[in-house]
């Protein structure tokens, strides 16, 4: 899960996983949460096809802006070279 500040103090977590992928709990998120500066929590889920399950990602804001690069996603899933 990658974690960001925004301007505003909120907090901007983006997906990841858990658990490692031999676990049979393993799961790869595909969520956006904000967190307020008073500790309420919105989640974000989405359809597989807008954004995919995605881990071992980095993210980066620039401005309003969220650059997500990298993901792994599921084996059966990857799509190679490319980010």
């Amino acid at each position: 899960m990658t974690e960001l500040e925004l301007e505003d103090g909120k907090k901007l977590y983006i997906s990841g996983e858990h658990e490692d992928s031999y676990d049979p709990d393993f799961l790869i998120y595909n969520d956006v949460i904000i967190q307020d500066k008073e500790g309420n929590i919105t989640i974000y889920g989405y359809p597989k096809d807008v954004f995919p399950p995605t881990d071992f990602h980095t993210a980066t804001r620039i401005g309003d802006d969220v650059y997500i690069i990298g993901n792994m996603g599921y084996m059966q899933e990857r799509k190679f070279n490319e980010t």
